[in-house]
C-alpha cells in the first residue's frame, strides 16, 4: 500500500491536499487552517504581482522608445522628395544609406521602360493563339 493510500486510511496521517500547497496534511487541519491562505496574504501576493507587472510594462516601454531613439538617429532625408528615410524601412529590399525612399524608388522604377516587354501586334496574336489556328493544327495532324 502506498503512502498516500495509507495517508487516507489512517487518522493520523496526512489525508488532504490544499489547493495551491504542494504538501499532504490532516483533513482537520486542512479545513480548518486559516494561517496560511488568509486574506490579507492573497491581497499582499496580488499587490506584488501588480508591481512585478508594472515593472515589466515600463521595461517594455523603455525598450519601444530606446528602439525608437535608435530609429532616429539612423535616419536621413530622401535626396528625392526630402522626407525623412529610416533603415530598414523598405519592403523586400535593402535601402542604402543615403538612398531614397521607397516611394520614391517605386517611382523611378516604373517610369524606366521594360527591356523585356515586347509588343505584339492584334494580328500576330491571333495567328498564335486565335480558334482558328487549333483547329488548323489540329486538321494538319
Amino acid at each position: 500500500m502506498t503512502r498516500e493510500r495509507a495517508a487516507c486510511s489512517s487518522p493520523g496521517w496526512p489525508a488532504a491536499r490544499r489547493f495551491g500547497h504542494s504538501d499532504w496534511q490532516p483533513i482537520t487541519d486542512a479545513l480548518t487552517s486559516t494561517s496560511t491562505g488568509t486574506e490579507d496574504e492573497y491581497h499582499a501576493r496580488e499587490d506584488q504581482q501588480s508591481l512585478e507587472r508594472e515593472a515589466q510594462e515600463e521595461r517594455r516601454r523603455q525598450e519601444r522608445e530606446e528602439e525608437l531613439r535608435r530609429r532616429e538617429a539612423g535616419k536621413w532625408p530622401c535626396p528625392s522628395c526630402g522626407g525623412p528615410v529610416y533603415p530598414g524601412d523598405s519592403w523586400g529590399e535593402p535601402v542604402a544609406p543615403g538612398g531614397p525612399c521607397t516611394v520614391c524608388r517605386t517611382l523611378t522604377d516604373s517610369q524606366q521602360p521594360q527591356t523585356a516587354e515586347r509588343t505584339v501586334s492584334v494580328a500576330e496574336a491571333a495567328e498564335t493563339n486565335g480558334i482558328l489556328t487549333r483547329l488548323r493544327r489540329s486538321s494538319r495532324s
